[in-house]
């Protein structure tokens, strides 16, 4: 696991962004305007990804029965993983979700 070295200014000037980040397709907003906030952008590559899968899971919904399925039950956790990166920024914690953060950390900007 990587170590994040910031201030608590840092975190206190990212917490906006990275909250943000959480909150669907407003996750573009802090990845291009807090790009020089290490911890902005961490919760918003993350947030990138869960709203990147819920898209997808959004286009699998037109599959007849399994489709549905698949929708529902994805949301779900990604809602629990959403709320859960939400909780983590808002304490100023640097939180890997996982299977989420290890995707994010793919993400090169």
């Amino acid at each position: 696991m990587e170590e994040h070295m910031e201030t608590s200014q840092e975190i206190f000037d990212g917490k906006i962004w990275a909250i943000m980040g959480y909150i669907g397709p407003l996750c573009f907003w802090p990845l291009i305007r807090a790009k020089d906030n290490p911890f902005a952008l961490f919760h918003a590559k993350q947030g990138l990804v869960i709203f990147l899968i819920q898209f997808v899971l959004w286009v699998f919904m037109f599959l007849p029965l399994l489709g549905s399925i698949l929708f529902s039950i994805g949301n779900f956790l990604l809602g629990i993983m959403s709320l859960l990166g939400l909780f983590n920024a808002l304490n100023g914690n640097y939180y890997k979700l996982p299977f989420i953060g290890r995707l994010a950390d793919e993400i090169v900007l």
